[in-house]
């Protein structure tokens, strides 16, 4: 017969006569000779492969993931997030991400908040801000500048630079504050843009 590069010139298979399972696999390569082009040496050259536990139940905590008490759940299987291009380019989308994300902060509307931003929890979302403002108040959003493709090579056409300059009002003053959004494709939800840092 015909020598084959992979099962050789003889192929031997053990299988268990109840499950119709491989047990093992032993193939005899070579008739005699040298062959340079598989380094195989006559009939007694030959590999054996034997499954062991094949098919064994396993426990059913196997596939549990024990996770720390604190850790953040983004649920991008039961929610759909950020926004779709639909007729609008991607750089169009990009802009309106970021628009909804403050505009949704002003109105402290973190439910939406945070589905632009990638799915992160409401709660988190509205922790963060409440934190890291210091008494900062969001007053309104002033521009969005033009979207630059991110820098980094892997992202090209993938994710995108929003500048974006807000009114927010401190301890009794107005002033201009400017964040550098990344909006990218969301994982696991190709055609969907959403904020994933820059914030």
């Amino acid at each position: 017969s015909k020598e084959d590069t992979l099962f050789g010139h003889k192929t031997t298979l053990l299988v268990d006569q109840a499950t119709k399972l491989v047990l093992s696999l032993e193939t005899q390569k070579g008739d005699g000779s040298f062959d340079p082009k598989t380094d195989h040496f006559g009939i007694n050259d030959f590999s054996r492969i034997d499954f062991f536990d094949y098919n064994q139940p396993f426990a059913a905590d196997t596939f549990t993931i024990d996770t720390p008490e604190d850790t953040m759940i983004i649920d991008r299987i039961e929610n759909t997030v950020g926004l779709a291009a639909a007729d609008r380019s991607i750089e169009e989308t990009a802009v309106e991400v970021v628009n909804q994300f403050f505009e949704s902060l002003i109105k402290q509307d973190y439910k939406t908040a945070s589905l632009m931003y990638g799915g992160v929890p409401a709660e988190k979302i509205q922790e963060a801000f409440e934190n890291q403002s210091k008494g900062e108040k969001i007053l309104k959003v002033l521009s969005i500048g033009s979207v630059n493709i991110h820098p980094n090579p892997d992202y090209h056409n993938k994710a995108f630079i929003v500048p974006c300059t807000l009114e927010i009002s401190q301890d009794q003053k107005t002033e201009t504050k400017t964040y550098n959004c990344v909006v990218k494709e969301v994982e696991g939800q190709p055609g969907q843009w959403a904020i994933c840092g820059g914030i």
